[in-house]
Order: C-alpha cells, then structure tokens, then sequence
C-alpha cells in the first residue's frame, strides 16, 4: 500500500470514532510526555501506554468497538512485557545515537513496530516483539518514513493554529500507523508467519486465538 492509501484507509477507520480516538490520543500522549523525563521510571508507564495505543488503534481500523479504557490494556494484559519493550526500546535507540544521530534513527524505525506486534501477542516477550518489529521493517523502514512525511503539510496546517490542531491531527497519524502494521503483515512472507513463530510457546497460530484478545 502506498502512503496515500494507507491514510485513506486511516481516515476511513476514524468515522464514527473520531471522538474516542482523539480521548485515547491525547490521554496516551499527556502520560508519555509527563512521565518521558523521570526515565526509567517512566517506562513502568510509557510501556503499557504505548502498547495500549497500539492496541486501541489496531481496533478501530479493524472496525471493533473500542473504548478509552484499551489505553491501559497493556497494565492488565502484558505489564512486564510492555515496560521491558519500552525500556529495550529506549536504551538500543539511545546507545545507537551515540554512533551519531542517524543510526538511532534507523532503529528507531526498526524498532517501531513493536508496540503493534505486543498488542497482537500480549504474551509475548518484549525481546521477541522487538526482534519481530526488526524482522517486519526489513525494507520498509523507508515506506514508514514516506509515511509519517506526507502528512507535513497537514502538520504545518496544524501549526497555523498555535499547535491546537496537533491535537487533532495525531489520531489520524496513529490510525496511519496501525493501518502500515496491517499493510506489512499481510503483504510480506515474514509477517504473521514470524509473529505465529515467535509466540507459539505462549500462544496458538490459529486466525481466532490472534484475535480472540479482543473479545
């Protein structure tokens, strides 16, 4: 999918649902960022509160009911491993950046899809999901950043209202990268494959046990 299919789709997902989107989107960004400068300490909360983003917006584009309360899914559902995700996260991208800058940013983007994989497989390690993310952005961390560019202009447009606008441009930005996990687990051979093989010794490959977390 390119990226204005992929925010098509985006868009498409948030009718009807705008409204819980925007509350899960501001309410995940206020604790990431309030909770962002007492590292690491922050990550026993920006770990869930990521993953729990990730779930909650990986259930609006697939058209299930979803509730402000799947922001902190991953606090019930994969505590440890949302904060051991995080704190990997933060520390690999931390110790690339000291090579220089762009090396932390390709791991960044390595590393992006991690979030989305846990909330798929919330018994899984967050090693794994880490080490699956690298395995799923292999010639598609460019695709993401072409991606997250295209919505420049909406970001300028947003900065014309002193960052008010921000606010609501983010949902579609998160709904843009649920619908890019979507997109590159079902077109790439490595996709579910690697998600099923990477938690089979904590859950079953099966279509409906993948999803049955959302029920």
């Amino acid at each position: 999918m390119s990226s204005k299919q992929i925010r098509t789709a985006a868009w498409e997902s948030l009718r009807g649902n705008y409204g819980t989107a925007l509350l899960i989107a501001f309410i995940g960004m206020a604790l990431i960022s309030v909770t962002s400068a007492s590292f690491p300490f922050g990550v026993l909360v920006a770990g869930p509160i990521m993953m729990g983003m990730a779930f909650s917006f990986l259930k609006i584009t697939r058209s299930i009911e979803t509730e402000v309360k799947d922001l902190f899914f991953g606090f019930e559902a994969s505590f440890v491993n949302s904060f051991l995700m995080a704190l990997l996260m933060y520390l690999f991208t931390f110790l690339w950046s000291l090579l220089f800058i762009i090396p932390g940013i390709i791991k960044y983007f390595s590393y992006s899809m991690a979030p989305y994989v846990l909330a798929d497989n919330p018994d899984m390690k967050g090693s794994d999901a880490i080490d699956v993310s690298k395995e799923l952005m292999k010639g598609n961390k460019w695709k993401l950043f072409c991606l997250y560019f295209s919505f420049i202009g909406w970001f300028f447009l947003a900065c014309l209202t002193w960052g008010i606008g921000i606010l609501f441009l983010y949902p579609y930005i998160e709904a843009a990268k649920a619908e890019f996990f979507k997109s590159i687990i079902s077109t790439q051979d490595t996709g579910e494959q690697t998600l099923n093989a990477s938690s089979s010794d904590q859950s079953s490959t099966s279509d409906e046990d993948d999803y049955a977390v959302y029920q």
